[in-house]
């Protein structure tokens, strides 16, 4: 009895069609097709879908459906047709389509946002690895000078900390700094770091030369003798003596900032006032005091910032 896998295949045939081709134009799966052309109903889902792709298949061909159905019915007894579980209907074939739903622009906005700070941490993670940028425009190495003190004038990386001489000093907030520092008479030594966040750091090391003309300081101290003979102390005085280590020093006199910088191991300045002198310095062990004349010993510990009013008596 010709069956109708054998019908629809032989006009399959005739119009040159393979399975592949029909399961395209009908998106009946090529296993199903073989399947229904070697009458192998085993393995065809459940009859009611089994009719369905057979329709489908004769109109297709562009055979009479009824006729095909016909061939079918007389084939396949459906009473005593093996029932096989089936969930859901097969699905036809469908290209797979990538849909831009709202969670898969959530996730690639957070993506994005972890991958960019994850950059920024390792750009931020470089600039600290590396000793910071430091570059010194004043003092000029191996400098010959008369003045008794010279200016330290730079520029580092905005987050490193400057010291000079070992004492810390204030930058501008971009990076550059400038800072007086007191000259003992012959070499000086001047020692400028630059410190990151991570401990890197940069030295440059500056040598200026103070030269004290020989007559100058005659005259000078000839002058002071005579004011010692004549004056008396009026207001108040304080004489700032420093060492064994250098120490930053700010004195204001009469409500008159009157000096900022660093004074060198061996450096002793002088300041007078008619009311009253504050001081402050950066290295109390290293700062010693004289008010009018009388010792008052050490400011502080080494290393402590320490800030003191003298006022007139």
């Amino acid at each position: 009895m010709r069956t109708v896998g054998e019908l629809l295949k032989k006009n399959r045939e005739s119009r040159n069609f393979s399975l592949s081709d029909v399961s395209k134009l009908t998106k009946i799966r090529i296993n199903y097709l073989k399947a229904i052309e070697e009458s192998d109903y085993e393995v065809l889902p459940a009859p009611v879908f089994t009719r369905g792709f057979i329709k489908n298949y004769a109109e297709f061909l562009g055979l009479d459906v009824q006729e095909v159905l016909a061939f079918f019915r007389r084939e396949f007894d459906e009473r005593k047709a093996k029932k096989k579980p089936s969930l859901k209907p097969p699905q036809p074939i469908r290209k797979t389509l990538e849909i831009f739903t709202p969670s898969n622009f959530i996730i690639t906005i957070v993506s994005i946002l972890v991958i960019g700070f994850l950059g920024y941490l390792y750009i931020q993670y470089r600039s600290y690895s590396k000793s910071p940028e430091l570059f010194i425009s004043k003092p000029t190495d191996r400098v010959q000078q008369t003045l008794s003190y010279t200016e330290v004038v730079g520029k580092t990386d905005e987050d490193a900390i400057v010291k000079v001489n070992g004492q810390t000093i204030r930058s501008a907030g971009n990076g550059n700094f400038s800072v007086t520092v007191d000259l003992s008479e012959g070499e000086n030594k001047i020692q400028i770091s630059a410190v990151n966040p991570l401990g890197k750091e940069t030295v440059e090391t500056r040598t200026v030369y103070y030269l004290v003309e020989q007559e100058v300081a005659n005259n000078e101290n000839q002058e002071d003798n005579i004011n010692n003979e004549v004056e008396t102390i009026e207001g108040v005085e304080i004489e700032v003596s420093v060492g064994p280590n250098a120490a930053w020093i700010k004195v204001t006199t009469d409500e008159v900032d009157s000096f900022e910088g660093i004074l060198n191991p061996g450096v002793t300045r002088l300041f007078t006032a008619h009311e009253s002198i504050r001081l402050r310095t950066g290295n109390g062990g290293s700062t010693k005091i004289k008010v009018n004349g009388v010792d008052q010993g050490l400011m502080g510990t080494e290393g402590m910032p320490v800030e003191k009013e003298y006022k007139k008596e």
